[in-house]
């Protein structure tokens, strides 16, 4: 008799989780279509192309950036829009005591800061951005690996806000290429002041 219980609460708690499973596989489908619809309504949006010149940010990064945040006239430096992702410090300060340890507020979106992390991983791998590969093997050897990361997440932040300020696609330049760049601009500014 007990034996016959058994057998038939199993059965059920079979059929319940084979019911359960083929609900999350619909969900599953019904994920897949989305994020292909998204795909192909984000391809046509120019933000998107411009965050996807970006090596670690793909098709998916770059909607969910350009989604959440809207258009780059809305901030006026990369402080503004380092602080709107929440990747800004966060100091803890009480009357006469002063904080030692400083994290990120994340007072902005947590999905920004989802994707960021996993950019700034892509980036620092040997396909990714060189600068940031060296500047994350250069830092990693006397910070933890995830501190290291959030710096990354703030300079890949600000590079995103130089392409869609500038309206052209993120190209690598060399240390040198870089210098020579910059100089160029300085020279110009003092013959111009």
């Amino acid at each position: 008799m007990r034996l016959k219980k058994i057998c038939l609460s199993i059965s059920t708690h079979t059929t319940n989780i084979k019911g359960e499973i083929t609900i999350i596989k619909s969900y599953q489908q019904v994920l897949k279509e989305l994020i292909d619809s998204i795909s192909d309504v984000s391809s046509s949006i120019e933000e998107v192309e411009l965050a996807e010149s970006l090596p670690g940010i793909g098709n998916y990064t770059a909607s969910v950036l350009i989604s959440e945040i809207g258009h780059i006239s809305n901030f006026k430096n990369t402080r503004k829009i380092t602080a709107f992702c929440g990747l800004d410090p966060a100091v803890k300060e009480s009357g006469n005591f002063k904080g030692t340890k400083v994290c990120i507020s994340k007072r902005g979106s947590s999905h920004i800061r989802r994707v960021l992390y996993q950019a700034a991983k892509k980036a620092v791998q040997k396909d990714g951005i060189p600068a940031l590969r060296d500047y994350y093997q250069e830092k990693i050897k006397t910070k933890p690996k995830k501190v290291v990361l959030m710096a990354v997440m703030h300079k890949l932040i600000k590079y995103l806000y130089a392409v869609l300020r500038d309206r052209k696609p993120f190209r690598n330049i060399s240390k040198e290429e870089h210098l020579k760049n910059y100089n160029t601009m300085n020279n110009t500014n003092k013959l111009a002041a």
